[in-house]
């Protein structure tokens, strides 16, 4: 059986001849097959981005890769204008024949130069494999009209559709005899290509190519984290547990909404600033108060400086109003006083809602949390990641050992791409080179793109630079700006995820305590969703 990509493609937009195709492949061909379904590639043509699709990319080892178009309907033909017309059903079940913006073995031929170029692009060398096309044309059997059309070696039909491994065999000979294919393909080459076809579908991610998925995706996981909702209905104080990635935030905002729209008075409250204005912004429609620890307590208590030391006792006499809710994010982060304070604005301490949300592998702050908050009962716990593509978090937990209790995304992706720079010089030159290929020639929105650190802003290799290449660095409030790409020190940004991140570890950050160093690392690994750069700056 081959290796498909996806697994599955029941959420994926398709047609019944591509579901077809895909399964006949999936179950005739051996296992050295790789084939991948519905690669979405992207060019800039005078200036604007142009979509293009591969309906099938088709890997073989021995050989190299085809790129493979399918057309469905009942018949194809070539009409008096020498245009391609489809013939088939429309919406209403009639009979229709539908003219084609261009010839199917067209856009296969655009597909298989693309991956062929891109492949020369990504590692400077030329691809020794066989590579070339075909057109696939799964329900019915082609006619002379087009087999004088096209090359009739470059078709597989209705004739081939249960003997597909002989057929892709006869296609990938055509290719190495017409190629002239006589270097060897070494397995070097064959690992990039891999590389390359995985990189190509996670950075098409980050470009937008899977958004109807992710939206399918979503509406599962919504369904799932509403019944633990509703599971943990008649518990009033619960502690959820969870690895980077597993929702907690997302699961916070909707126990949130759920108080506020029953009439509750609730407050949100975490220890970062950003996270607590996402999550303020993704409320506007509640009255949750949503406030970072220490902003909340500044204004209650009406001081600046705050002593954890006599917090419980300057809350208890502060007077402030009472709440039937507080949902607490990145829990790990408050000390026991801190808990205990917070316990104190509960409108009845022990009836009252308080959800507690935390992961201890992300205690960057070494507080000792110690059942801060006086639960009772053992937490729930959450398994799953939904963020990061599988081997973002594969390398997370490799390299740490932190998180390793959950489980990963079905979504693969590709290996975190690493670079080592050897002063502050190359360290910008090499994000400078970054940005420039993801925004200009990959398509990516420079808003889906941070750069992670160490160190604050100040004290990094960005300090004082009023840009990057082409790109502004905003360190402060995101303006949204096209040409403006997000900087953040890893402790400003836990909690929170970008399509694409970007991480800059400093030379400090190797002499830092072994247990630190790797938090920080399983901090910033898992913001990415899609793709992650890790760019270490020896001195």
């Amino acid at each position: 059986m081959a290796h498909m990509y996806p697994e599955d493609i029941q959420n994926y937009k398709h047609t019944q001849s591509e579901k077809i195709f895909y399964e006949r492949l999936r179950d005739q061909l051996k296992e050295k097959y790789h084939c991948f379904f519905s690669v979405r590639w992207f060019d800039k043509i005078e200036g604007k981005r142009v979509d293009s699709e591969c309906d099938f990319l088709i890997y073989d080892p021995g050989f190299g890769f085809l790129t493979i178009e399918v057309k469905g309907g009942l018949n194809i033909d070539i009409n008096a204008r020498k245009r391609w017309e489809l013939t088939e059903y429309d919406e209403d079940g009639n009979l229709s024949k539908r003219v084609l913006k261009e010839s199917p073995f067209s856009q296969a031929e655009k597909s298989m130069r693309y991956f062929y170029n891109t492949f020369s692009e990504e590692y400077l060398q030329s691809f020794n494999g066989t590579y070339g096309f075909a057109v696939c044309f799964p329900f019915y059997q082609v006619d002379q009209k087009i087999e004088d059309a096209a090359e009739r070696d470059l078709i597989i039909d209705a004739r081939h559709m249960n003997d597909l491994p002989h057929r892709i065999n006869e296609v990938f000979h055509y290719w190495r005899n017409k190629n002239n294919a006589i270097v060897p393909f070494s397995s070097e080459q064959k690992q990039k290509f891999i590389s390359m076809v995985h990189k190509r579908i996670s950075l098409s991610a980050a470009a937008g190519a899977l958004i109807p998925l992710k939206e399918k995706e979503l509406q599962k996981i919504n369904l799932v984290q509403d019944n633990i909702i509703d599971f943990l209905s008649n518990y009033k104080q619960v502690q959820i547990v969870g690895g980077a990635g597993t929702g907690k935030t997302y699961m916070a905002m909707k126990k949130i909404q759920r108080e506020c729209y029953s009439g509750r008075k609730v407050l949100y409250l975490c220890k970062n600033e950003e996270l607590a204005r996402f999550v303020n912004g993704s409320l506007t429609e509640t009255q949750a108060e949503c406030y970072d620890f220490e902003q909340f307590m500044k204004r209650i208590l009406e001081k600046e400086n705050l002593d954890s030391v006599s917090l419980f006792d300057e809350v208890m006499e502060c007077g402030h109003v009472r709440y039937d809710a507080i949902v607490v994010d990145e829990a790990q982060d408050f000390s026991v006083d801190e808990a205990l304070a917070l316990r104190l604005l509960l409108k009845d301490e022990n009836n009252s809602v308080l959800y507690v949300f935390l992961d201890e592998n992300q205690n960057l702050f070494n507080v000792n949390f110690d059942s801060a908050f006086s639960i009772d009962t053992p937490p729930y716990i959450l398994r799953y990641n939904i963020r990061n593509t599988g081997e973002i978090y594969k390398y997370a937990t490799d390299e740490t050992g932190l998180g390793i209790e959950t489980k990963a995304n079905t979504l693969l992706g590709v290996t975190p791409e690493i670079t080592k720079t050897k002063n502050r010089v190359q360290t910008l030159s090499t994000v400078a080179a970054i940005l420039k290929r993801l925004v200009q020639k990959e398509c990516v929105d420079a808003k889906s793109i941070v750069i992670l650190s160490d160190l604050e802003y100040t004290q990094s290799a960005f300090a004082n630079e009023l840009q990057v290449g082409k790109y502004s660095i905003q360190s402060g409030a995101a303006t949204n700006k096209s040409d403006e790409i997000l900087f953040r020190s890893i402790a400003d940004y836990k909690g929170l995820e970008s399509d694409v991140v970007i991480y800059v570890k400093s030379p400090q950050h190797k002499r830092i305590d072994e247990r630190a160093k790797k938090k920080e690392d399983y901090v910033a690994y898992t913001r990415a969703r899609y793709y992650l750069y890790i760019v270490e700056q020896e001195k």
